[in-house]
């Protein structure tokens, strides 16, 4: 029976040449004293970014202290303060603002050619048009009723003060009572 748990036949010993050794020895003690030198180094950097950091005379953060303390003697915060209390204001009278000309360009946009206005009264907070005007007959002035009564932005139309004038058109007065959404500013 063998002496050890492996027989001698089968133990098989590694050699390994004194040069390959000693390259391998050479190798290991290099990256480890390059390892040591890195870490050395980091601890050395970081020491210089500290003392950096905290110097009392000329340090980060003595640096932007001056500049605190010169944004707030510059009156920059309050000049941005007051330009956006400024900024409120315009968006909330621009918000309530009514704007007329809205009901011109639907006037204009949506008149049809055979339809002449001849005056124009806007009262803002009953929100009514009133015109008066001339169309080429009836089936015209019914028409024109019916474009304004399918817009979106009209609420109400009506029409009377019918005359058969000279030149064979017809004198009407219209009212149109808009949506209140068209007299809102629309930023183009």
């Amino acid at each position: 029976m063998p002496d050890g748990l492996i027989s001698q036949q089968a133990r098989v010993t590694i050699t390994i040449g004194k040069t390959m050794g000693g390259l391998l020895f050479v190798i290991g003690v290099l990256a480890t004293a390059l390892s040591l030198l890195g870490t050395g180094g980091v601890f050395l950097y970081k020491g210089v970014l500290q003392k950096q950091l905290d110097d009392p005379a000329n340090g980060l953060k003595k640096q932007v202290s001056d500049l605190e303390d010169k944004l707030r003697t510059s009156g920059v915060n309050q000049q941005m303060l007051d330009l956006d209390k400024k900024l409120t204001s315009a968006r909330q009278v621009l918000a309530g603002h009514v704007v007329s000309s809205n009901v011109l360009d639907l006037l204009e946009e949506n008149t049809l050619t055979q339809v002449r206005f001849s005056s124009f009264a806007f009262a803002a907070p009953p929100r009514q048009v009133d015109l008066t005007g001339e169309a080429a007959g009836y089936e015209t002035l019914a028409q024109q009723v019916r474009v304004f009564e399918s817009l979106p932005d009209v609420d109400a139309v009506s029409f009377g003060g019918l005359q058969l004038g000279e030149k064979g058109l017809l004198s009407f007065k219209m009212s149109i009572v808009v949506n209140p959404t068209l007299l809102r500013w629309r930023g183009q």
